[in-house]
């Protein structure tokens, strides 16, 4: 994710456009050539939720919602650095069927008024199934008063088959928006099915 606009106020560059890139290949510490290679993989899409509240869920409530939206994966996520910008830093723990039990992630990219948000996966499960580098950006934009496009560039380092990495990358992080999107969803219907029936049991009384 021409060449990507720089963040305001800060030297961090925001996702560019939608692309498959690939990046020069990295000396390891002995000197040899590394086999793995820094790909991306990007991608798109749509949620039937207004900027602000998908931003709200996305960037500020991560540590709350993500819990929530995968209760078989995440069973809690501490704040361990920071306040919760850039900078911050997650610790993931993990339940306990899954085989390595925590993760950690920093805010690498976190601007409100251009709606960009980025996570780097710092320590932890991600970077023992195969990844030795992984940092994933959003950039929202509003389409609508109740819709958001979302893009999503995924960069990472992997010694795996390319293709299948690339696609399986797109897909979980298209997943997670998918479930923030179905959870927003349900809690605005709900709201709104408790205001109908107040509203209703004002006409008994």
């Amino acid at each position: 994710m021409p060449s990507p606009p720089m963040k305001r106020g800060s030297k961090h560059a925001a996702p560019g456009p939608l692309q498959f890139v690939r990046i020069n290949y990295h000396s390891s510490t002995d000197g040899l050539v590394s086999k793995a290679v820094r790909k991306e993989a990007n991608t798109q899409t749509k949620v039937g939720v207004g900027i602000e509240a998908f931003w709200k869920a996305l960037a500020k409530d991560v540590r709350l919602l993500t819990p929530i939206v995968l209760p078989k994966l995440v069973k809690e996520i501490e704040v361990i650095e920071g306040d919760g910008g850039f900078g911050t830093v997650y610790f993931f723990h993990l339940c306990s069927d899954v085989p390595v039990k925590y993760q950690k992630e920093k805010i690498v990219d976190f601007d409100e008024s251009l709606h960009q948000f980025g996570l780097e996966v710092i320590e932890g499960r991600h970077l023992t199934i195969g990844f030795s580098y992984y940092k994933i950006f959003y950039q929202l934009t509003a389409t609508t008063e109740s819709e958001t496009l979302i893009d999503i560039k995924v960069i990472y380092e992997t010694e795996a088959d390319e293709t299948l990495t690339q696609v399986e990358t797109r897909k979980l992080a298209l997943a997670y928006i998918k479930l923030l999107e179905d959870h927003l969803l349900s809690q605005n219907l709900t709201v709104a099915y408790l205001s109908v029936m107040v509203m209703g049991s004002h006409c008994y009384m």
